[in-house]
């Protein structure tokens, strides 16, 4: 069963840019995968053609299972549509999916999810 979005900075996010999707962030500037604390983390800068500065986007994926990752690589990595989704198992446990839902280059289930705008820097 799928539920509100419910990450955490999303509505710092919405109040910065305003309105937006995450499928409007849809070039991939930087991903890494790391584990801290016996937990895996999953860290994405997203950039975004279509919208004025501020346009980058830091999403921060913690308690990352269920991780599936094709086609990354070379001189420019774009996804069709990014999706991040909150909703409860049938035990009753929050999650958060994280899907390209478009090209299927990325899925992963995660425990916590966190959304910043980068304000740092123009292009």
């Amino acid at each position: 069963m799928w539920g509100k979005v419910m990450i955490k900075g999303l509505t710092e996010a919405r109040n910065t840019l305003g309105q937006f999707d995450f499928a409007e962030f849809d070039i991939v500037r930087e991903f890494h995968l790391w584990e801290a604390e016996d937990t895996l983390c999953l860290g994405i800068i997203l950039f975004s053609e279509m919208r004025p500065w501020p346009n980058t986007l830091k999403i921060l994926l913690r308690g990352v299972h269920d991780l599936r990752v094709r086609e990354f690589g070379g001189s420019l990595t774009q996804l069709g549509a990014l999706e991040l989704r909150h909703f409860r198992t049938e035990g009753g446990e929050a999650l958060v999916r994280a899907e390209d839902y478009e090209e299927d280059l990325f899925y992963c289930v995660a425990a916590e999810a966190n959304v910043e705008v980068v304000l740092s820097g123009r292009e």
